[in-house]
């Protein structure tokens, strides 16, 4: 695990990234903004042989809209090869996960940065669509069709 999570922090250092580690050496946390979504929080597990990166929405969904956003997620993540929504029914939590096999070998910086670059780049592209589900009562299938 020390050369991913070494290869992953070097790349956070190497953009200066204001970053936190997590305890017991698991992996990262940091914020980062987009042009939609600011205040995201990436957060990236590293473990022996892998890494997960999520991005998180800085809000929520109200209890009253989940099933509508859950339809819009479903959507989104319809024929998505790489990265995907999830959406915490417990919470409301909306975020986007992708991860990185490595197998034996020390994953490129670019690697990582693409890892990262993904996540957060979705999350804020579909922000629109997301706060129109929330926020306009705009149904999921029109919200995806403004995107897609």
């Amino acid at each position: 695990m020390a050369n991913i999570n070494n290869t992953v922090e070097n790349y956070l250092l190497s953009q200066n990234y204001k970053f936190e580690k997590l305890d017991g050496n698991r992996g990262f946390s940091l914020m980062m903004n987009a042009n939609i979504f600011s205040n995201m929080r990436v957060i990236i597990y590293t473990k022996e042989r892998s890494f997960v990166c999520y991005a998180v929405a800085p809000i929520n969904a109200p209890e009253n809209k989940r099933a509508a956003l859950a339809e819009f997620i479903a959507r989104a993540n319809y024929g998505m090869p790489l990265v995907t929504f999830e959406l915490d029914f417990n919470d409301g939590e909306i975020r986007t996960r992708t991860s990185l096999q490595c197998a034996d070998q020390t994953p490129p910086m670019t690697a990582v940065e693409a890892v990262v670059d993904s996540v957060t780049i979705l999350l804020d592209k579909y922000a629109p669509g997301i706060n129109s589900v929330l926020f306009a009562n705009v149904s999921p299938q029109a919200a995806i069709a403004s995107i897609e």
